[in-house]
């Protein structure tokens, strides 16, 4: 299948880290969609391991986590230094605007570094790395691996998305719901229609509702989150203690919080349904 920006972030489009321009701010369980199982207390690196060894055995969600992981690291411009040279460059530049925001620069760029590092060492190419694992995920059945292989297919087919959006439903998987919240706004922008759904638009405002959903539903979304980290490492908005906090913040300032309210109300009566 061709794909499109294979690689970029699925739309971080949070209010200043935009893929949309003028868009209001900045993301029962089927097989393949729980969060790796792994031990806990481990240290990042032995996680990592620990991780790559449940990959290997078959987990598809701790394949997909290596996927997304070696993407965040590529898009970061991991190369023979890591990504240190692009923590430098923007933590000078943050310096010089808020000491405060960063040091949080710093500490998210810290963990994503020791998450590279390890990378790093499995294979010297994480673009593609990152390609590898995503469709051995989807092989292997993880949910929201599939939803980001159709987001980054260049034609997507409606019926596809709309089973997809059934099986995210059904399945209440947080993960699911945030990825699918970025899929249906690709599908409002293409302007398509969904067999099933004919009548509702998606737009940005949906996919912030999705985003939002899944963090009240129990996605980590807060201070060391992955959500919160790509966000503050990649939008410099790195004083926020949580994603809500930081949405409503950037809708509120933009005096679109009234279209966030209608989204969240909308898109909860359809995962609702």
């Amino acid at each position: 299948m061709s794909r499109s920006g294979d690689e970029a972030a699925p739309i971080q489009d949070f209010a200043g880290i935009s893929a949309t321009p003028g868009s209001a701010g900045q993301r029962a369980a089927l097989p393949g969609t729980q969060p790796p199982q792994v031990t806990c207390g481990l240290s990042e690196v032995q996680r990592l391991w620990a991780v790559k060894s449940a990959a290997n055995g078959g987990d598809a969600a701790a394949m997909r986590e290596i996927a997304f992981t070696s993407a965040r690291c590529a898009g970061m411009g991991h190369g023979r230094q890591g990504i240190q040279q692009t923590l430098d460059g923007a933590s000078a530049n943050l310096e010089m605007h808020s000491p405060e925001a960063a040091a949080a620069y710093r500490s998210a760029g810290q963990r994503l570094e020791v998450q590279c590092e390890v990378l790093g060492t499995w294979s010297s190419g994480l673009r593609a790395f990152a390609r590898l694992w995503r469709d051995r995920a989807t092989e292997a059945g993880d949910l929201t691996a599939i939803i980001r292989n159709t987001l980054y297919d260049a034609q997507r087919d409606p019926q596809v998305v709309t089973e997809l959006l059934d099986r995210v439903i059904v399945s209440g998987d947080t993960q699911a719901i945030a990825e699918m919240g970025a899929l249906l706004f690709q599908v409002g922008r293409g302007g398509q229609s969904l067999p099933g759904y004919e009548g509702m638009a998606f737009d940005v405002f949906d996919f912030y509702a999705m985003q939002m959903i899944a963090c009240q539903r129990g996605l980590a979304c807060g201070e060391g989150s992955a959500m919160l980290d790509d966000i503050c490492l990649t939008g410099m908005q790195c004083t926020f203690a949580d994603f809500p906090a930081l949405l409503w913040h950037n809708v509120e300032e933009d005096g679109e919080a009234h279209q966030l309210e209608q989204a969240v109300k909308k898109m909860r009566g359809l995962l609702e349904s």
